[in-house]
């Protein structure tokens, strides 16, 4: 799920699903994606990454700028490993 804000910044939301087995996984993925290369683009404001407490799921927020910020992460080789 996408949407807007107020603050005319643009969030790329994610909830995955995942075993308990994946879960630390799945986290340590995002968190270094996060720090590798995301956090080097122009108009990232933040990155959230929220596990659950049972292990099942994670939820990924990340917020950009403007829509546009966003829509160029799109053709990063690099985003395809999170999706």
């Amino acid at each position: 799920m996408m949407y807007n804000n107020p603050l005319d910044a643009y969030t790329e939301t994610a909830v995955y699903t995942v075993t308990a087995v994946q879960h630390q996984a799945l986290y340590d993925l995002l968190l270094e994606t996060a720090n590798r290369w995301q956090r080097s683009l122009p108009g990232l404001l933040s990155v959230n990454i929220y596990p659950s407490e049972d292990h099942t799921h994670i939820l990924y927020q990340v917020e950009w700028r403007t829509r546009e910020d966003w829509h160029k992460t799109l053709q990063h080789p690099e985003r395809e490993a999170i999706h």
